[in-house]
């Protein structure tokens, strides 16, 4: 009786884990675009970050999807809209594991080669890519 609850407990809370990852609760229409314009007068490359419909999916969205090698970048999330596993980011290319809250809602790098960068929620189901060119 008591391996069966255990067993019933862990898929209530994947189940809810999942439905938070695939939550539709903001129905936003991907606008990522591949322009430059987002950079600062520092020099910095500022990206926001959001979530919404993604295709036939929901998913994080960027403001632009594309940065250039050796300048630095500042991913700014709009928590707000990030529910569930969604405000845990994950770049594994670059180490970092953060969970965003409305004091702590960038994250700052240098890419230091071309190529993506995948950007992932705590459970891998949300994805994003960001091409280093």
């Amino acid at each position: 009786m008591k391996k069966e609850m255990v067993i019933l407990v862990a898929m209530v809370l994947f189940l809810f884990g999942a439905s938070a990852c695939s939550s539709e609760a903001n129905n936003v229409t991907a606008a990522a675009t591949s322009s430059f314009e987002d950079t600062n007068d520092d020099g910095v490359q500022d990206i926001q970050l959001t979530y919404g419909k993604v295709g036939p999916s929901f998913n994080y969205i960027f403001s632009s999807d594309t940065v250039r090698v050796n300048e630095p970048v500042r991913i700014t999330a709009e928590v707000s809209k990030l529910k569930g596993c969604y405000r845990y980011i994950q770049i594994p290319s670059l180490g970092v594991s953060q969970y965003m809250t409305e004091s702590e809602n960038t994250i700052e790098f240098t890419p230091t080669e071309t190529g993506e960068i995948l950007f992932t929620c705590s459970m891998g189901m949300g994805t994003a890519k960001l091409t280093v060119i």
